[in-house]
């Protein structure tokens, strides 16, 4: 399949590569107000966004359905969301990421914009569809929780496009171009 669409991943993460605390969902509670306005205009500037199960459960109560913005909420179990799939803007499906990917495009999204979790990513990354990353890194050591991806079959080679550091506290947020063969 040729790729129709810009994929960007977007995450932050501890210090020491933790995307959550121990088991505790998302990051809402412990991302800088620096990490949260950058984040807010990605979701701006993106049509379409892409999430697991876990993290839709985590991000729900700030999540705002719009048929403006198409969410699609990776889940082994559809079926399970299906009062929720009434909601404007809301789909939950168990395609494959090329099929997530070729399905937005024929509804016309342009942009996809992938949050996570870390099955997700790794999904989207295996499959070599990850176009740029934009990474969050909070200066906070966690010991446990979450990593970026979910075990990779091979490694994926990043080319580092800009890092800035966002406040005082030592928050950087790094963009980096995911290398293709």
């Amino acid at each position: 399949m040729e790729k129709m669409m810009k994929v960007t991943l977007a995450m932050i993460m501890s210090a020491d590569g933790k995307t959550t605390i121990g088991d505790a969902p998302g990051a809402n509670y412990w991302a800088s107000p620096e990490d949260q306005e950058h984040f807010r205009s990605l979701i701006a500037g993106h049509d379409c966004i892409v999430m697991g199960s876990s993290t839709f459960e985590a991000a729900r109560s700030i999540i705002r359905p719009s048929a403006a913005k198409l969410r699609i909420i990776l889940t082994r179990n559809p079926e399970r969301w299906a009062k929720d799939a009434r909601l404007p803007g809301l789909e939950f499906s168990a395609e494959s990421p090329e099929e997530i990917i070729e399905g937005a495009v024929k509804k016309g999204y342009k942009k996809l914009l992938l949050v996570g979790g870390a099955e997700t990513n790794e999904r989207f990354l295996d499959a070599g569809l990850v176009d740029e990353i934009f990474l969050t890194i909070e200066p906070r050591l966690f010991g446990t929780g979450l990593p970026l991806t979910a075990p990779l079959e091979q490694s994926v080679d990043l080319l580092l496009i800009s890092s800035r550091q966002l406040n005082t506290q030592g928050t950087l947020l790094n963009h980096y171009e995911v290398v293709k063969d």
